[in-house]
C-alpha cells in the first residue's frame, strides 16, 4: 500500500480502542492534562491572534513566509505588540540569545560535485575543524542562511566562486572571530556552546555586533498548536479526549522564545506513550 494510501486509511479511522468505559475515561482525563499543560506554556496573555487564518489543520504546518499577507500581518502585529510568549520587542536586550555558528556551515552541502571541485581547486574548507562554533548576532545567522541556500543551488564552479567570495565571512568565520570564544563540536547541537558562553560580553564574529539583535530584526512565525501537536497521530488521540476545537493561530516570536519550545516535543511523546498504551495504531503498523 502507497504511503500516502496509508495516512488516509490512519486519518479516515474512526475505529477506537476497546477498553472499559472507567480505563477510557482515565486516559482522556491524561490526554486532556497534556494539552492543558500545553495551552499553559503556550497561550500567553500577551499573544496576539491574527484571527482564523485556516481552520485546516494541513495550513497550519505550512511555512509561512515574511513576504505573504500573512507574513505581513504577523510583522506588523510583532512590532504593534513583541513576541506573544515574553512581550520583548526586537532590540530590546535579550530579545535573542546568540546564535551557536557552526563554521563551515553545517547545512552547507559539501558532497555535491560543484562543491567538490570547488574545493580541490581552492583548499578552503580542508584546514578547518569540523566543526568550530562561533557567536553569531540573530541578523548574521540569518544572511549566512540566505548565503548558504544559494551556494548550495549552484550549477558551476563559478557560481560558486562568485557567491563565495561575495560572502566569504559567512562561511569561513568573520573579521571579529576571537579563538577564546570557538568551541569545537562534532554534531549539530550546539547547547555546549552556550553554557560555555553564558554570563560572557560576547560580540558577533562576523559584524562585531555586540547587541543579540537589532530593531530590524524580523519575527519567526510560530504555530499554535504546536507541530507536535498537528500530526495525524496525536490528532486522533485528541479526537478521542473529545479536543477537537483546537484554535489554529500563527503569532509572532522572538527567537530566544522559539529556541525554548523543545518542551512540546516531550508534551507530545507523553501522548504518543498513550497511545501505545491504548493500542492506537501508527501509519507503521497498519
Amino acid at each position: 500500500m502507497l504511503r500516502k494510501e496509508v495516512l488516509a486509511k490512519l486519518r479516515s479511522s474512526k475505529q477506537e480502542p476497546i477498553i472499559d468505559e472507567n480505563t477510557k475515561e482515565e486516559y482522556k482525563k491524561k490526554i486532556l492534562a497534556i494539552y492543558k499543560d500545553m495551552e499553559s506554556k503556550a497561550y500567553h496573555t500577551n499573544g496576539v491572534s491574527l484571527g482564523k487564518i485556516s481552520e485546516a489543520p494541513k495550513l497550519s504546518l505550512r511555512t509561512v513566509a515574511a513576504t505573504s499577507f500573512v507574513g505581513r500581518q504577523l510583522q506588523s502585529a510583532g512590532q504593534k505588540h513583541g513576541c506573544w510568549t515574553c512581550g520583548k520587542k526586537m532590540g530590546a536586550p535579550g530579545a535573542a540569545g546568540w546564535v551557536a555558528d557552526h563554521i563551515p556551515p553545517y547545512s552547507l552541502n559539501m558532497k555535491r560535485k560543484v562543491f567538490k571541485d570547488f574545493e580541490s581547486k581552492h583548499n578552503v574548507f580542508s584546514g578547518l575543524p569540523k566543526w568550530k562554533l562561533l557567536p553569531s548576532c540573530v541578523d548574521c545567522c540569518r544572511r549566512q542562511s540566505s548565503i548558504v541556500a544559494k551556494l548550495n543551488k549552484t550549477k558551476s564552479v563559478e557560481d560558486f566562486e562568485k557567491e563565495f567570495y561575495r560572502s566569504t565571512q559567512y562561511l569561513t568565520g568573520g573579521r571579529y572571530y576571537n579563538p577564546n570564544h570557538s568551541v569545537n563540536t562534532s554534531s549539530k547541537r550546539t547547547d555546549h556552546a552556550r553554557v560555555i558562553w553564558s554570563g560572557e560580553t560576547l560580540q558577533c564574529h562576523i559584524c562585531g555586533s555586540q547587541s543579540t539583535t537589532s530593531a530590524k530584526t524580523r519575527y519567526t512565525a510560530d504555530h499554535l498548536p504546536p507541530r507536535e501537536f498537528n500530526t495525524p497521530y496525536v490528532i486522533r488521540l485528541l479526537s478521542f479526549a473529545g479536543i477537537t476545537d483546537r484554535k489554529f493561530k500563527i503569532m509572532p516570536q522572538c527567537v530566544k522564545c522559539s529556541g525554548k519550545q523543545s518542551k512540546f516535543k516531550s508534551l507530545a511523546k507523553k501522548l504518543r506513550d498513550i497511545g501505545a498504551e491504548l493500542g492506537f495504531k501508527t501509519a507503521k503498523g497498519m
